[in-house]
């Protein structure tokens, strides 16, 4: 039976992991974190559930939707909230919130011109396009026709969010991509953390060996930092771009952006409606880029008695820095009652989501023939782009294992 070694244990790697044992080879997964997931993790405390970064999930996503739809997902409401002119206005969808998209039509956001080609932009976004990856995001958006205003009070907070840079930089191809999939539906939190969707494809794969780290390949498989070698007739790297890079003996550059996410309890959910809060007036607020209550989408996220609020702020900070100017801005905000709430934890992720501005391309790498590659930095960065690129190397492998001579 062919043996195959997957570096990794993310999203990529538990996918790819996943489709070769269902074809039958002998597969063996080594991490070197405690748990599976790589940057999709979930902790618990204290009846909490603390994902690390604030992530959602997309069903419309037609790859990894297929995978995970055994899940039970809990959807946000359509829209945003925006916070502009010391007031919460309603941003919303009107083809899946007709009361609210009147709402929208009254706020103070951007031009009623603005709003109509939001419209546009919808359905303009349905069909696959490949030719934006030279024009940043704020360039479409510019050439599409959007004002300033509606370009830096929405599209840069939720963008922002998005890409974890709010210069707009990432390639306009990304923009189209992630609207599509959020003009298809609503983004939804699974029951029990974003953690479920690495554990659901772990899920009766042989365990993973954690704690392991790989220092180096050869033409026979790899050795561990142990000295310990591990065989096999084909390796697939699915790591970081830059760990990718450091085993294969790389220079290539590699860029990524960082987040910070703070978790606050509060007696009871400060919004009446199950949405993202964006902050429009930029940093002259706060630190905040985007607020949710997740014990809103989804009560277990906390204790019952409690609501669980999760706080993203572009850039990798000190946490503990973070707190005072952000607890500042959330009083302001939603007045005395941010008083009482109580800080639970923090995380300062440096290499969040890859870089991917217009007209980048990832850094060639010479792979040698028994190795293959996975990585959302491979495809749109985000899970479905994960999960894509992970079945994707499966593939490759079979193909390539199956045109090899015999041993």
């Amino acid at each position: 039976m062919k043996r195959v070694l997957v570096i990794g244990a993310g999203l990529s790697g538990l996918s790819c992991a996943r489709v070769l044992h269902e074809r039958g080879l002998a597969v063996e997964v080594v991490d070197a974190a405690d748990a599976v997931g790589g940057r999709v993790r979930t902790d618990e405390k204290d009846g909490f559930l603390f994902d690390r970064g604030f992530q959602v999930f997309l069903p419309s996503y037609p790859v990894a939707g297929a995978r995970f739809k055994e899940l039970d997902f809990r959807a946000f409401a359509p829209g945003a909230y925006v916070r502009l002119g010391g007031k919460f206005h309603l941003v919303s969808d009107p083809f899946r919130d007709l009361l609210g998209g009147l709402a929208t039509a009254f706020a103070p956001i951007g031009s009623m011109k603005d709003k109509l080609l939001i419209a546009l932009l919808r359905q303009y976004s349905m069909r696959p396009r490949k030719e934006c990856t030279r024009e940043t995001s704020r360039e479409f958006l510019q050439r599409f026709g959007f004002s300033p205003r509606m370009i830096e009070r929405f599209f840069r907070p939720f963008l922002g969010g998005v890409f974890l840079e709010n210069a707009l930089e990432t390639n306009a191809e990304k923009l189209l991509f992630v609207f599509n999939h959020f003009a298809r539906g609503a983004a939804a939190l699974p029951t029990g953390g974003i953690a479920q969707l690495p554990r659901r494809l772990a899920d009766g794969l042989p365990s993973p060996r954690l704690n392991t780290r790989v220092r180096s390949l050869d033409a026979g498989g790899a050795r561990l930092e142990t000295g310990e070698s591990m065989e096999a007739d084909a390796i697939v790297i699915a790591t970081h771009q830059a760990q990718a890079h450091r085993l294969l003996g790389s220079t290539g550059k590699t860029t990524s952006h960082g987040v910070t996410c703070l978790y606050f309890s509060s007696p009871e959910s400060p919004l009446s409606k199950k949405c993202l809060v964006l902050n429009g007036e930029g940093n002259q607020d706060g630190p905040i880029n985007n607020l949710a209550v997740l014990s809103d989408i989804a009560p277990g996220y906390s204790p019952p008695d409690r609501a669980l609020i999760s706080v993203s702020i572009l850039g990798a900070h000190d946490p503990s820095a973070m707190t005072t100017p952000v607890l500042n801005q959330l009083e302001s905000w939603f007045g005395d009652r941010a008083r009482d709430w109580q800080y639970l934890r923090g995380y300062r992720i440096d290499d969040a989501l890859p870089a991917q501005h217009a007209g980048e391309r990832s850094p060639a790498i010479n792979v040698p023939p028994n190795v293959t590659l996975a990585g959302d930095w491979l495809e749109n960065a985000s899970i479905e782009g994960a999960i894509v690129s992970g079945e994707s190397a499966a593939e490759n492998v079979l193909e390539s294992l199956a045109n090899s001579p015999p041993a």
